[in-house]
């Protein structure tokens, strides 16, 4: 049964004027207060101003409010204002009814509150009625239906719209317990840089002439990477290592040794130009690179293309593999890739070996606004606690994390969460798609829910947030006590 608190107030004739009579319907002026949903109810107030001196002795009043969406209508409880003998006469019936004949009385006859009129007088009935709240209310509006006297007669009733929608409590923005992922420390900070370099040499030699064709540039490459790390105070070298390779032409044991004497030839000369120990140079030839001439045919569309990847996985040899690609379109498919391909193959990579210094907090947070790629992902972590957490620069330090160590699963996850507690979405959700296999997947669940919590996807992160729980993840309790306590239509 909806709960109806009726409030009748009896205002002096001289007060009519308070109230426009151009709003007025036969002498009744229906004031909207509110149509307000709040959790699981739906509030609906709005007070009845009845001027007696339009109903007279002779007249009774119905008014029916009326929840109207679509083709959906709820008829809610009436008001039946009744005239001065009407009332005298229900009065001295309900006198003599015992209460079994009056319960049958107001099961017969269908109002929920009678409210007697007094002539030239205005009245004032505050109506408020609370019932439970349906999704199909959403888009419903407010009528009310006026009998004009109480006779249930067409010629005599009329609609009035009163409140045109429902207000809709707004879904609760929660904030979600946050955990960061404390990075383990690294006892050795070893990286490493590599660059290619694409060297030309005269035919079946191996003396590099620095000016030869685009050598010049090619050779500055390499040098640029290696001066940063010579250069670098923080950095001490472990090794340096040149491999060689050849392209699959002529004879596969000339092409090995050739392939390695041209990357000593590249380490001379880089010697030549840097104090590097000797010591720390590994030469190596990498011979034939027939697994760099796959990559290329697999990203082109040459015609024969297909073949000749089958002729390189079928068979062993190179020189078998040369006779077959030969013998393709009269031999047009080599020739073509001897001049669009092979050039490409003939390369040397360069790597660097390094140890990087560890640092103290203090000598860390000077380092990171400088060369932050000499940080491990444990110092930056200390460096971001050093700011106030939600600040930027506490921020920017975890979008520094993943931008230097962007495979690390604690660095995507301490960046998702970062995201996550700015608001920021899109970033957070890049994040998360590029861990494939968490090994943390207790706090990559944890996360995952957080976002879901973050873009009000409540019944997603209710779930998510009890799977985490389950595997062990702190603060899953608490995130899912804020969920429950929300109301349920919010974990539709």
């Amino acid at each position: 049964m909806y709960k109806i608190i009726l409030i009748t107030l009896f205002i002096n004739m001289t007060l009519t004027g308070l109230f426009a009579q151009d709003n007025k319907t036969n002498g009744i002026d229906i004031i909207p207060i509110a149509l307000e949903q709040k959790g699981d109810s739906l509030y609906i107030h709005c007070d009845f101003m009845v001027d007696s001196a339009k109903h007279h002795s002779v007249k009774n009043v119905d008014l029916t409010p009326l929840l109207i969406a679509g083709s959906q209508n709820l008829e809610l409880p009436k008001l039946s204002l009744k005239n001065r003998r009407y009332n005298k006469a229900y009065n001295r019936d309900m006198a003599l009814m015992n209460e079994s004949e009056k319960e049958a009385y107001f099961k017969t006859n269908e109002f929920d509150e009678l409210i007697p009129l007094h002539k030239n007088e205005e009245h004032k009935v505050s109506y408020i009625t609370i019932i439970p709240f349906e999704e199909w209310m959403t888009d419903a509006h407010l009528d009310v239906m006026i009998d004009d006297c109480g006779c249930d007669e067409v010629n005599n009733i009329s609609t009035k719209r009163v409140i045109d929608k429902v207000t809709l409590e707004k879904k609760p923005e929660l904030e979600p317990y946050l955990i960061y992922i404390i990075p383990e420390m690294e006892e050795i900070k070893q990286r490493s840089l590599s660059k290619e370099a694409h060297l030309n040499f005269k035919i079946s030699q191996s003396v590099l002439y620095p000016t030869y064709q685009n050598n010049r540039k090619e050779l500055q490459t390499i040098v640029n990477m290696i001066t940063s790390v010579t250069d670098d105070k923080y950095i001490s070298i472990d090794q340096v290592s040149i491999v060689g390779y050849s392209s699959p032409e002529g004879y596969p044991p000339f092409n090995e040794k050739l392939s390695y004497n041209r990357a000593l030839a590249l380490k001379e000369y880089v010697v030549s130009l840097k104090k590097i120990d000797n010591n720390l140079f590994t030469i190596q030839s990498g011979g034939e690179d027939w697994d760099g001439l796959v990559k290329i045919l697999q990203g082109s569309t040459i015609r024969y293309g297909e073949t000749v990847l089958g002729i390189i996985a079928d068979n062993s040899t190179s020189l078998v593999r040369q006779k077959k690609i030969k013998a393709l379109d009269n031999g047009g498919v080599y020739k073509y890739m001897l001049t669009e391909y092979y050039p490409k193959l003939r390369k040397a990579i360069v790597t660097v070996n390094y140890e990087v210094e560890q640092f103290e907090l203090e000598k860390a947070k000077l380092v990171i606004k400088t060369q932050p790629q000499h940080l491990s992902l444990g110092e930056m972590f200390l460096v971001a606690n050093e700011y106030k957490r939600g600040s930027k620069e506490f921020y920017d330090v975890f979008g520094m994390a993943v931008h230097i160590f962007p495979t690390n699963e604690v660095a995507l996850l301490n960046g998702a969460i970062a995201a996550i507690e700015k608001k920021d979405v899109v970033e957070a959700e890049d994040y998360l798609s590029q861990i494939k296999k968490p090994q943390h997947k207790a706090e990559y669940i944890y996360t995952k829910a957080a976002l879901e919590m973050v873009k009000g996807n409540y019944k997603k992160a209710s779930s998510l947030f009890k799977e985490a729980e389950k595997m062990g993840a702190r603060q899953a309790d608490k995130n899912l006590k804020m969920l429950n306590a929300i109301p349920k239509r919010f974990l539709k």
